[in-house]
């Protein structure tokens, strides 16, 4: 027979057994050198936890030197295999009971799992490490997101047991299942009183610096933080069971969710929040009126999809060197006559936010370069011809 215990060892029961022989066990294509036997207790062999095996179906052969492969006998059949099975056990949930919301990580012991996965060692000398699936794990049919994996130790991190659809699902003792074989006895409980709440969030609109108010029930005083979009909030402060206050930090503006995660519990209900811009310009940007200049704007909640004009006219903004806190672009060019000084609003927007600077542009008929005329108009393919323009302002030192 062939048995794995609660003290992560291996034992294998062969008739007749010797320690002085040399043995090989077969776990299909797993083998183990039976010179590694740590002792043998009349017909048993004992291994270390080295030699632990993921749960599941085996083959298991024998081959002893000097006489080949054993012979096995199988429900009164002689076959030149024995058809065995290692089976896994959960032996602890801790902690017992998390948020309903999911975001606890729980520590599953026990023995069985598969670990890492990936490469198994083959000791058989001159033969490849055996591939195998690492091991999954659900509650109550919903997968944990796993953090770390032993085969006698595995973490993870609960999902969600309520949504918008089933506000009450399942509440109470849930089944973990590692594999969808190996069953918990001890059960996880979804547990109302261990489930951060936020009821309100004031204000409900924000940028990077400023402070915000978190109410509801929060079970646990330590381990707490904010999460507002992909940004932490900084600053935490837990003034009571009932409320929370934070400072925002840089983020993307627009629409996005707000949640509070407590270490010894997982994570809250989830609550919209709006992030918003702010820019400033330095100084007073001017040009004349073919635009071109590179205008920088500092402040907070640009992205990849933040736009910018000028008299309502984009303003091309340099894609590759924008960050949550600058953005750049080249001022576009003012149609109409020259001879007028205008002051143009320079608007920010990201989605459905946007904000209007204090700054203006101004484009300066003194600063504009006119071209009259080029001579010669028109020269060979092959090029080399000195061309020359003839305007005023072509010179600008103002620049």
């Amino acid at each position: 027979n062939v048995m794995q215990d609660a003290g992560n060892t291996l034992r294998i029961g062969v008739e007749g057994g010797s320690t002085t022989q040399s043995y090989q066990f077969h776990f299909n294509d797993i083998v183990i050198q039976g010179t590694e036997v740590v002792t043998k207790e009349g017909d048993v062999f004992t291994y270390s936890d080295a030699f632990l095996l993921p749960h599941g179906g085996y083959s298991i052969r024998l081959y002893i030197e000097g006489k080949g492969y054993t012979q096995f006998t199988h429900n009164g059949k002689t076959q030149d295999f024995y058809p065995g099975a290692i089976t896994g056990k959960i032996s602890s949930v801790t902690p017992p009971l998390g948020s309903k919301y999911g975001g606890t990580e729980i520590t599953i012991n026990g023995y069985g799992f598969r670990g890492e996965g990936g490469s198994y060692p083959n000791r058989q000398p001159g033969t490849s490490d055996i591939v195998i699936a690492q091991s999954t794990v659900t509650i109550g049919g919903k997968p944990c997101r796993i953090t770390s994996k032993t085969m006698t130790q595995i973490k993870c991190i609960t999902p969600p047991s309520v949504d918008e659809v089933c506000p009450n699902c399942m509440t109470g003792p849930i089944e973990v299942s590692v594999d969808d074989q190996i069953k918990s006895t001890t059960h996880f409980e979804y547990s109302d009183d261990e489930s951060p709440e936020i009821s309100s969030v004031s204000p409900t609109t924000g940028k990077s610096g400023d402070t915000i108010t978190l109410t509801g029930n929060f079970p646990h005083s330590t381990g707490v933080s904010v999460k507002v979009g992909v940004s932490e909030c900084q600053s935490v402060i837990v003034e009571s069971s009932t409320k929370i206050t934070c400072t925002l930090q840089h983020h993307t503006a627009g629409n996005t969710t707000l949640k509070v995660h407590i270490d010894s519990s997982g994570d809250s209900n989830s609550v919209p929040f709006v992030y918003g811009l702010s820019g400033s310009v330095s100084g007073s940007p001017l040009s004349g009126f073919g635009g071109g200049i590179e205008v920088v704007i500092s402040g907070t909640g640009y992205g990849e999809d933040t736009m910018v004009t000028i008299c309502d006219v984009d303003c091309p903004v340099k894609k590759d060197e924008v960050t949550v806190t600058n953005i750049k672009c080249l001022s576009p060019a003012q149609e109409g006559p020259i001879d007028v000084a205008i002051t143009c609003a320079i608007k920010i927007s990201s989605g459905e936010q946007e904000q209007i600077l204090s700054a203006q542009y101004l484009y300066d008929p003194s600063k504009t370069s006119v071209v009259t005329d080029v001579s010669p108009s028109r020269v060979g393919t092959g090029g080399g011809v000195d061309v020359t323009f003839t305007g005023t302002d072509l010179i600008a030192d103002w620049l």
